[in-house]
């Protein structure tokens, strides 16, 4: 039930985003595997850490909170930098947000889930006044 309610959280958050940037295009980059860069709106990302993925098969039985965190590296025209993207929360990037909006592998009952499986998705919202309005 949290986890429904946080990725419903994070629909509204992306919804509201989309709708002050409709005039902009906003980009969306699925299937990105760890290692592998990719050019999402403006910035050049390469995901390369899984920090925290404490997501639960069975909520009933969890105590924690869902959360997934992983780390990207970006390039943009303001030059490199890592970063931290948590599961749904929008992220402030040159030229708009960045948000982490899947992981393409579901909560695991048996524990770890490889590196390899993950799938990520991330979607680049444009900022409204455009690359200098970051």
């Amino acid at each position: 039930m949290a986890h429904a309610i946080r990725l419903a959280t994070a629909a509204l958050a992306l919804t509201a985003a989309l709708a002050a940037t409709a005039h902009a295009q906003t980009s969306v980059e699925s299937g990105l595997a760890f290692y592998r860069p990719a050019k999402v709106g403006a910035v050049e990302v390469t995901p390369f850490n899984l920090v925290s993925d404490t997501r639960c098969a069975d909520p009933d039985l969890c105590l924690t909170n869902d959360s997934v965190v992983i780390s990207v590296f970006m390039d943009s025209d303001r030059g490199p930098q890592a970063m931290n993207l948590r599961l749904g929360q929008p992220r402030r990037v040159p030229g708009g947000f960045l948000m982490l909006t899947n992981t393409g592998v579901a909560p695991s009952a048996n524990g770890a889930i490889s590196i390899e499986n993950y799938r990520i998705e991330l979607v680049f919202i444009p900022d409204r006044s455009g690359p200098e309005g970051s």
